[in-house]
């Protein structure tokens, strides 16, 4: 398939040198000279773009997933901490009345003897 040429702006071809540089060798005189295609200059330049893009893109989902797994593992992390809590109470409520329990015991056995 023939490619058409692209119209460029004039001052375009200052970003691009290997545009303006003479022919490093001289075609062969039966071989017809192939331009630059400029098309395919500006299709590497839209890939690359592409790639950036996607490349940042992919940092981004990767942050916002590596966030969400923080949260998550946060929101674990506080409800593990609020049944500790919830245990210890328990266990020192227990603790309590067992030790008035004693005490309790203790005084009735002083009043005895």
């Amino acid at each position: 398939m023939q490619e058409t040429p692209v119209p460029i702006h004039h001052d375009e071809d200052a970003h691009y040198p290997e545009r303006t540089a003479a022919p490093k060798h001289t075609p062969e005189p039966d071989a017809a000279p192939h331009p630059t295609p400029r098309r395919s200059i500006r299709s590497l330049d839209l890939i690359e773009g592409g790639l950036l893009a996607l490349i940042a893109i992919g940092l981004g989902l990767t942050f916002l997933y590596t966030e969400l797994r923080l949260r998550q593992a946060q929101t674990a992390l506080e409800t593990e901490v609020a049944e500790l809590k919830e245990n210890l109470t328990v266990v020192t409520d227990s603790f309590d009345a067992q030790l008035a329990a004693i005490t309790d015991t203790l005084e009735l056995t002083q009043d005895e003897n």
